[in-house]
This record gives C-alpha cells, structure tokens and sequence, in this order.
C-alpha cells in the first residue's frame, strides 16, 4: 500500500503489549458455546462420551426447516415437539 492515504493503513493495535507489561489480561469478547456450557454446567460437551477423545463441531444449524430433513436422511426420528415458549413468571401482569 505504498502511497496510500494514511487513514487506510491498517493500524497495529498496541493494547495487547500494554496489558503485557501491566499483566493485566482482558475479558474475552465473545465466548464460544463449548467453553460457555462448561462454564454454565461445568462439563465438557467437546468430550467423546465413549472413549474420551475430542470431538470436533462440523456444523451449525440455523434454519429450522432443514433440520427435520437431516434428522429423517440419517435414520433419526424427532424427538417430540417443541415445548414452545416459557409460561408467564407468576405475578406477572397479563397482556
């Protein structure tokens, strides 16, 4: 990026060597869903429940519709139906 507009450089962050020399280590941003599982129900839902090993996530399924079609293409049937939203917390007004 020779000549280019100093604004467009990309610019070296320099936290990280400061938190360094303070030894101050920062909060993580964003917590992956395995390490939040352990830490909410300290277990480890990356452990092979039959020999131990490491299991490796190879997708994540965000549309609904597709699924049930998984499910039914690898000889799995539905586990019942969705038990749909929370009730109402007791004293809480009516809408």
């Amino acid at each position: 990026m020779d000549g280019a507009c100093p604004s467009l450089r990309p610019r070296r962050r320099r936290w990280p060597a400061i938190w360094a020399r303070v030894g101050v280590k920062p909060a993580p941003r964003a917590w992956n869903w395995a390490a939040l599982m352990h830490r909410a129900f300290a277990i480890d839902v990356l452990a092979c429940a039959h020999c131990g090993g490491r299991l490796r996530l190879i997708a994540t399924l965000h549309d609904p519709a597709v699924i049930p079609k998984i499910l039914a293409h690898v000889g799995v049937g539905p586990s019942g139906p969705s038990p749909g939203p929370a009730p109402p917390k007791p004293g809480a007004a009516a809408s």
